[in-house]
């Protein structure tokens, strides 16, 4: 069985706001966790899923191959480049979809998601009901614009998970109208 290992990392080319050389950033640091994971697996895949190209730059999938390839040493064969999705809930449905497929039931490749630090919780709530997953944490300097965008949604989005479930909702005004009863 195939892992797949897929770095979720914000982009590259968005040169304001970043600091730093190259391997210090948040996103390169992604990207050789993910050939690390590789050695240790031989047969797996790194599986990129991003398809956000800022105006005038390479598109961040084309930048993903060059530094796995060119820079940390992975073979060719060893990735794998569906750039059909940007943002990071589309990008892990993708990866789910890909992995089950055919059978919608059935997870039939393990799972490796490499984020960032401060996107890290966000991946962890969309995934915490996965078996079949790991999570590994990029440590490198962000991008200070997106730092707020990344830690906006990690909280709002867990709130608007536990809005959206109804018993949570019809729980609550069950557990006060009994304790009125005593």
């Amino acid at each position: 069985m195939a892992t797949f290992i897929c770095p979720l990392l914000r982009s590259p080319t968005t040169t304001k706001g970043r600091i730093g050389k190259t391997e210090s950033q948040d996103w390169w640091q992604g990207l050789l966790i993910a050939a690390v994971e590789l050695t240790m697996n031989p047969d797996s895949i790194v599986l990129i899923i991003d398809d956000y190209q800022a105006p005038e730059c390479d598109p961040d999938a084309d930048i993903f191959f060059y530094e796995l390839s060119w820079a940390l040493g992975v073979t060719e064969n060893k990735i794998v480049i569906a750039s059909n999705v940007s943002e990071g809930i589309d990008q892990i449905n993708a990866i789910f979809k890909l992995a089950r497929d055919p059978d919608p039931d059935t997870i039939l490749h393990d799972i490796v998601l490499i984020s960032s630090l401060l996107d890290w919780p966000r991946v962890w709530w969309q995934t915490r009901k996965e078996v079949a997953v790991r999570r590994r944490i990029s440590f490198g300097f962000p991008n200070f614009k997106e730092a707020l965008t990344e830690l906006t949604p990690s909280f709002v989005f867990s709130i608007f998970k536990m809005i959206r479930n109804q018993n949570w909702s019809m729980r609550k005004p069950a557990r006060r109208r009994y304790f009125r009863t005593l």
